[in-house]
């Protein structure tokens, strides 16, 4: 769910040129997804989601991973915190990350 005009953080663009995308990627736009509703079974967002730094777009976009999510489907949201753990592995990059308090407020 990359978009390269409004998510500019500099380690995606660094994750980009290491790991390009590949033919089969789905490009997605976090608040227009282009699938039917009812559409997945599971949806996984692994340590992608702090990416989308735009409060209002992120809950966009959690609006629209719900919409396309069949009944009785699960959304798996793992994620970085800021808390002392990734100070310790990141030092100031922690700051790239949200608090647990900030992902409670979201949902």
């Amino acid at each position: 769910f990359y978009n390269e005009e409004t998510h500019t953080e500099l380690s995606i663009k660094k994750a980009r040129k290491i790991y390009p995308q590949g033919e089969d990627v789905v490009k997605i736009i976090t608040t227009d997804i282009k699938f039917r509703e009812n559409f997945a079974d599971k949806i996984f967002l692994i340590f992608s989601l702090h990416e989308v730094r735009n409060r209002r777009e992120k809950i966009k976009f959690i609006n629209e991973l719900y919409r396309v999510l069949k009944d009785g489907g699960e959304i798996v949201i793992i994620e970085h915190l800021r808390n002392l753990n990734n100070f310790i592995a990141y030092s100031v990059g922690f700051f790239h990350f949200y608090s647990d308090n900030y992902w409670r407020n979201v949902f």
